[in-house]
């Protein structure tokens, strides 16, 4: 489940489509630039978007996991004894 420390919200008018790129335009006139294929259906130049924003901790801690699972699997592959890549440099 989400961790909801901090949301943050964001209206956006949609300035330019481009090819695959969209790019929206805020109040103080700060550019984001995203992939279309983010735009909700019938977005065209000149809608006005919602975007919440939410760090998602609980996801991060389970990826960071994963990378620690493969990295040791890796360690474990290049000290292994058979291990026919560093038997070929030595």
């Amino acid at each position: 489940m989400m961790q909801d420390k901090e949301t943050k919200y964001f209206e956006m008018r949609v300035g330019n489509i481009h090819k695959s790129t969209a790019t929206l335009v805020d109040l103080d006139y700060n550019l984001v630039e995203l992939p279309s294929c983010m735009l909700p259906n019938g977005v065209k130049p000149g809608s006005i978007i919602k975007i919440t924003l939410v760090r998602d901790e609980d996801e991060e801690k389970k990826r960071d996991l994963e990378v620690d699972r493969i990295c040791k699997k890796v360690r474990k592959g290049l000290t292994s004894t058979s291990n026919k890549i560093l038997d070929q440099n030595t």
